[in-house]
């Protein structure tokens, strides 16, 4: 296993790259903040790191991202995995990070927790929830390495989890001959059997991935809880911008950095800070420790020096 760290053209945040884990997956921790001005070198980084690998970690535990780029390079990013048949996680994002990247399409990639050496240590709850949905939707199961038992096999392997079948799905029928039963195959029962398993497991929440074999399903994940996946009023959270950048005479990159780390701080969601912010606009009134919190991080920023006024002799 091999690591290297790297500030892409001296931009605020770097990227510490893991290579040699397992399966070949890569990991690449990001630290700092990653906005539009970061976002091509965040890319060429990351797009490196994909390709050297059969996968891709994203821990962004120590990253925060100020605004819609560093989604937009996880969408790419995600494009580029899709297309080379490898694939990527997302790790360790905090809830104002989580609900930009939701925003964008990308939480189907989130996951929780830190993987030693790229295993996914909720796998084998994962294998149990799958399991347990199939038994409740009235198939029978049986352990993956029982050759030739009947009913369907549930198995971790790098992918995901496999739900695969034999050809016969239990059913056998005595040769002309009357020897042994052979195992016939039933092109359609196959194919319906297919459909109903994907039902099943998709209509319960699980992220489904296309496999070649009429005879296999293979879980990826599962759907991220409501609350995770809601899309974020973008509306607020720009109207709440402005009224940072009005307030402390910033720039809007600066407003959004503001609120951000108020909402890490204040453990208040981005888009419940917005509306706070824009309700206290509107005449409304916010608590004293959050707009100490306010106060504090203004404090921080330099503000803007207002363009020079032009002259009329």
């Amino acid at each position: 296993m091999s690591s290297r760290s790297e500030a892409p053209n001296g931009r605020g945040f770097a990227i510490t790259v893991t290579s040699g884990g397992t399966h070949g997956r890569v990991r690449a921790a990001v630290r700092g903040e990653i906005d539009a001005e970061g976002a091509p070198a965040l890319r060429q980084a990351l797009t490196a790191a994909l390709r050297s690998g059969n996968g891709l970690d994203l821990d962004l535990g120590d990253a925060v991202l100020c605004d819609p780029s560093g989604p937009r390079v996880m969408e790419e990013l995600r494009s580029q995995a899709v297309a080379s048949h490898r694939t990527m996680t997302i790790r360790n994002a905090d809830p104002p990070a989580r609900a930009l990247l939701a925003a964008h399409g990308c939480h189907d990639l989130l996951a929780d927790g830190e993987p030693p050496d790229g295993t996914d240590t909720h796998r084998p709850e994962l294998l149990t929830r799958v399991r347990e949905t199939l038994v409740g939707a009235g198939y029978q199961t049986s352990p993956a390495d029982t050759d030739g038992a009947p009913g369907l096999s549930i198995e971790e392997r790098a992918r995901g989890i496999a739900v695969a079948w034999a050809a016969t799905v239990g059913l056998s029928r005595p040769a002309p001959d009357r020897r042994e039963p052979q195992a016939p195959v039933y092109p359609g029962i196959d194919s319906a059997l297919h459909a109903a398993v994907v039902v099943a497991l998709t209509n319960a929440g699980f992220l489904i991935d296309d496999v070649p074999d009429e005879r296999e399903v293979m879980v990826t994940g599962e759907q991220p809880a409501p609350q995770e996946a809601a899309l974020v009023d973008r509306a607020t959270v720009l109207e709440a911008v402005g009224v940072v950048a009005a307030v402390g005479r910033l720039t809007p990159g600066q407003s959004r950095r503001v609120l951000v780390e108020v909402s890490r701080k204040t453990g208040i969601p981005l888009l419940r800070l917005a509306e706070q912010i824009v309700e206290w606009a509107d005449g409304g009134g916010i608590s004293t420790a959050l707009q100490e919190q306010f106060e504090s991080s203004l404090a921080r920023r330099e503000p803007r020096t207002p363009p020079a006024p032009h002259s009329t002799a």
